[in-house]
């Protein structure tokens, strides 16, 4: 398995969609591959922070201050 498909297989591999023979072969090479398994480490603590993230509830004052920044941004980018 080359570089190029394990990153692009990245998703169904950390959300355990993929077949255990396609599996093991993603994880053979990420073994064997320091720089995919440092990508894949950084993907599935990227996801995991998103999932936290998301979980947070803001109170309406805490989210009516980030609506208004996003707002803010968006402007200045626009």
């Amino acid at each position: 398995m080359r570089c190029e498909d394990v990153t692009g297989i990245l998703l169904e591999y950390d959300g355990g969609g993929l077949p255990p023979p396609r599996r093991g072969r993603v994880e053979h090479h990420l073994e064997a591959c320091a720089t995919c398994a440092a990508y894949a480490n950084t993907y599935t603590a990227v996801q995991d922070l998103v999932q936290e993230a998301l979980a947070v509830e803001l109170s309406q004052a805490d989210q009516a201050d980030l609506d208004m920044a996003l707002q803010t941004a968006i402007r200045r980018t626009a």
